[in-house]
């Protein structure tokens, strides 16, 4: 399937895609796929990014195949393909690639999307889900997957919000910069992108992260991100935590159903088409 997409790709005997090039850095902490693949299925937090990514991909449907760009270990594809949409992961980790593919994604390529070679104009719809923070230039970045999507090719992004939540853990997760709407709504216009659809999530986490991680980070009380004490704080909740995360987080989906704004958040998310 990947041939019409691009010809520097080879299947390997492990059933990956693999281009005829090295990898390339990535800024990316070592340990993540690591410590998330064991995580991501009883986090709140992957499955509410995921339920919302679901949830405005049906709004605004793709015209064919989503290439998930930076995908990891492959959770949100298989979201995606789990209601029905056909999704490429391209990891450029070799161990996030490899967990994907044994999570059941049908279609992995191990590479960075410069070196896999996809031609312009090719690809009908690019998710980067929490990737274009990790790109020091990120206008050069959606420049070129505005270079291979086809015309009218949807592209959806999801981003942490607000330089105001900025902790130690951005910067142990490699992170350039968080965004605010009308960042990087001004970041895609100016890459020759139509705006369709943007929104805050997250809204219920925002003033835990700032008075827990982002103003003890300001105040110098922290500077460094304790990865052990991050993973148990995505363990599946219990007991009356476990009922009050359900709660804010059925209501914000149910605001993102019903098209509704949603004015802050710790993340952001959008939909728009190259014109």
């Amino acid at each position: 399937m990947l041939e019409h997409f691009s010809e520097k790709l080879n299947l390997s005997p492990q059933g990956i895609w693999e281009p005829n090039a090295d990898l390339e850095e990535i800024s990316y902490p070592d340990d993540g796929h690591h410590s998330r693949v064991a995580l991501e299925e009883n986090s709140f937090w992957f499955n509410h990014r995921n339920t919302c990514i679901q949830q405005v991909v049906k709004k605004y449907p793709p015209n064919g195949v989503i290439f998930d760009i930076g995908g990891g270990n492959g959770y949100v594809s298989l979201g995606l393909q789990q209601i029905g949409i056909e999704t490429v992961l391209v990891e450029p980790g070799a161990t996030g690639a490899r967990n994907a593919k044994q999570r059941g994604i049908k279609h992995v390529v191990c590479s960075s999307f410069q070196n896999a070679g996809f031609q312009s104009g090719s690809l009908p719809a690019i998710g980067v889900f929490d990737v274009v923070e990790h790109i020091e230039d990120d206008s050069g970045f959606l420049n070129s997957l505005s270079d291979k999507l086809t015309r009218n090719g949807r592209l959806y992004i999801t981003a942490p919000a607000f330089n105001a939540l900025w902790s130690a853990k951005d910067i142990h997760e490699g992170h350039f910069r968080r965004y605010t709407i009308s960042k990087i709504k001004h970041t895609l216009l100016n890459c020759g992108f139509e705006i369709e659809y943007a929104n805050y999530f997250f809204n219920f986490l925002v003033p835990p992260i700032f008075l827990l991680k982002a103003l003890p980070f300001k105040l110098g009380l922290t500077n460094s991100h304790d990865t052990k004490k991050g993973q148990q704080e995505h363990k599946q909740a219990q007991g009356i935590t476990k009922t009050i995360l359900d709660f804010f987080s059925r209501h914000e989906l149910n605001k993102i159903k019903n098209d509704n704004s949603i004015k802050f958040g710790s993340s952001v998310i959008v939909v728009a088409k190259q014109k």
